[in-house]
């Protein structure tokens, strides 16, 4: 479920905006909090964003990933699908003009289990 009231800034499933399943260098508008659910096999996600700022957008997820084991070969091994926790923080740098894209910086998974951790301008 994707809820937003503008194409610019729809969710992306991991509810950062962006696309599909990866950010871009938009924000939603100052004010925006966000909660979603999404699936696409063989992650299912529960997040929430938040525009508190002009220019920072931050978000919070909880992804189970189905049919693969957290601890393989340790004690705790039926503890079943793996999950993993998640903090995504974006910045816009520059914003869009008629010359010039929108530049963000961001990093996703800063804190939390680290399984999709990642950096990106």
């Amino acid at each position: 479920m994707l809820f937003s009231h503008s194409a610019n800034s729809a969710p992306s499933l991991l509810g950062q905006t962006g696309l599909v399943s990866m950010p871009d260098a938009r924000i939603a508008e100052e004010g925006t909090l966000r909660f979603g659910i999404s699936r696409m096999k063989p992650y299912g996600a529960l997040w929430s964003s938040i525009s508190m700022f002009p220019r920072l957008e931050l978000s919070a997820r909880y992804t189970s990933i189905d049919n693969t084991s957290a601890f393989v070969g340790e004690p705790g091994a039926n503890y079943g699908n793996d999950k993993d926790k998640a903090f995504d923080a974006k910045l816009i740098l520059l914003e869009e003009s008629h010359w010039l894209p929108q530049l963000s910086i961001g990093t996703q998974d800063f804190l939390g289990t680290h399984l999709f951790k990642a950096n990106f301008l």
